[in-house]
């Protein structure tokens, strides 16, 4: 495992951020060629990531409810400058929610669950990963 890192900074190169119950970090990045253990969670990091992007968390996730009509699960531009855009996986007030960053998308399938904890799709990263 690498070190454990305080604080995490969206860029380009962050595909996910995935929730943990670990005593010594609370989210995974996964990042392009690399995994970083952050002490932040995954919502604090969306949250710090608008606010370098000069706008607020609640302020981005309301402009993109207003336009489109989403509710639920929205997805938040991190960056519009860098075309950078996340989507929460579950509600973000939910501690397993986990933020997926559109750019780096190849595809999505359904998946035939066999139980209630199951996911419903298979999102596979260009990189070749899957979740």
């Amino acid at each position: 495992m690498s070190e454990v890192v305080i604080d995490y900074y969206v860029t380009n190169r962050t595909i996910a951020l995935l929730p943990v119950k670990h005593f010594e970090y609370d989210t995974v990045v996964i990042e392009v060629g690399c995994k970083k253990y952050v002490k932040q969670t995954a919502l604090q990091i969306i949250k710090q990531a608008c606010l370098d992007g000069a706008s607020s968390y609640q302020g981005r996730r309301s402009a993109v409810s207003y336009k489109t009509g989403i509710k639920r699960k929205v997805p938040i531009p991190i960056n519009l400058v860098k075309n950078i855009y996340a989507f929460p996986t579950q509600s973000p007030s939910q501690y397993d929610c986990s933020w997926i960053f559109y750019n780096h998308i190849l595809c999505v399938t359904p998946n035939v669950p066999t139980s209630e904890t199951d996911y419903k799709s298979i999102i596979t990263f260009k990189n070749n990963q899957n979740f």
